[in-house]
C-alpha cells in the first residue's frame, strides 16, 4: 500500500508499453512481468475488470515463451486464480491452482515456499467452495 501512489503514476506508462507497437520489440519476460505486477496492482485496488486481461496475458506470454510447465507459468496461474477466488469464480480457479501447484511440486518440491503458498491457496479455495 505504501507505494501504491508510485504504481498509481506509473501505470498508465506501463500500459502505454505494452500496448504500443513497440511491444514486439520488448522482451517477453519483461513484458510479461509488467503486466503480471500491474494486473496484480490493480486487483489489490479491487479493479478486477481491469486486472484480468493483464494477468491473463501475461500468462499467456510466458507460457509461449518457456513452455507450459515453468515456474514463471506456475506464477501467473496462481495470480490469475487468486483474482478468479475474489471475484468468486471458484471452478475457474481450481484448475489453475492445480496446474500451478503440479509445476511448482515437479520445479521444486513440495517443500519449496511457493509450492506452499500455491497449496495453501488450493486448500483456501477448496474450503470456500465446501460452503
Amino acid at each position: 500500500m505504501r507505494t501504491w501512489p508510485a504504481c498509481s503514476r506509473w501505470l498508465a506508462h506501463a500500459l502505454a508499453v505494452v500496448s504500443s507497437d513497440k511491444a514486439p520489440a520488448l522482451e517477453a519476460d519483461a513484458c510479461a512481468r509488467l503486466l503480471n505486477q500491474a494486473g496484480l496492482y490493480l486487483q489489490y485496488r479491487a479493479s478486477y475488470a481491469e486486472a484480468e486481461p493483464l494477468l491473463r496475458r501475461a500468462l499467456e506470454i510466458w507460457e509461449k515463451s518457456y513452455g507450459e510447465r515453468h515456474p514463471h507459468v506456475a506464477a501467473a496461474l496462481n495470480n490469475l486464480a487468486g483474482l478468479l477466488r475474489v471475484t468468486n469464480r471458484h471452478r475457474e480457479a481450481e484448475p489453475l491452482l492445480r496446474r500451478a501447484l503440479t509445476i511448482f511440486e515437479t520445479s521444486y518440491g513440495p517443500d519449496y515456499p511457493q509450492t506452499v503458498t500455491c497449496r495453501n491457496n488450493l486448500a483456501r479455495l477448496v474450503g470456500q467452495t465446501a460452503r
